[in-house]
């Protein structure tokens, strides 16, 4: 993997972590002590977290460093941003609309 990879990896893992404890970049900044300026680089894969905001991170939202560094779901075809919404999109859906949405991409992808 590339270097741009990893920081884009680590840009999609901490935007899913402030996403997913509802929290606007300016709570997020306040739990972790950064600025939202740098938070945006960072979600915007533009610049690396440091180690300092890495364990901030860890500490203030109960994530174990291998949950946090586990970038199985982006590498196995979920590394790009859209198929990151989809994928938390989806996340939500009955299984009856899973399946519907499932039928619509293949017709799609026929195409």
């Amino acid at each position: 993997m590339t270097n741009d990879t990893y920081r884009r990896l680590l840009a999609f893992k901490i935007k899913q972590i402030r996403k997913q404890n509802n929290k606007t970049q300016e709570e997020f900044c306040s739990d972790i002590g950064i600025e939202v300026p740098n938070l945006s680089k960072i979600e915007t894969g533009k610049s690396y977290p440091s180690i300092q905001t890495v364990i901030n991170i860890l500490l203030a939202y109960k994530v174990e460093p291998n949950d946090f560094f586990n970038f199985t779901e982006f590498l196995n075809g979920q590394n790009d941003e859209i198929s990151y919404k989809i994928n938390e999109y989806t996340k939500s859906l009955s299984k009856d609309l899973k399946l519907h949405l499932y039928e619509i991409l293949k017709e799609l992808n026929k195409k």
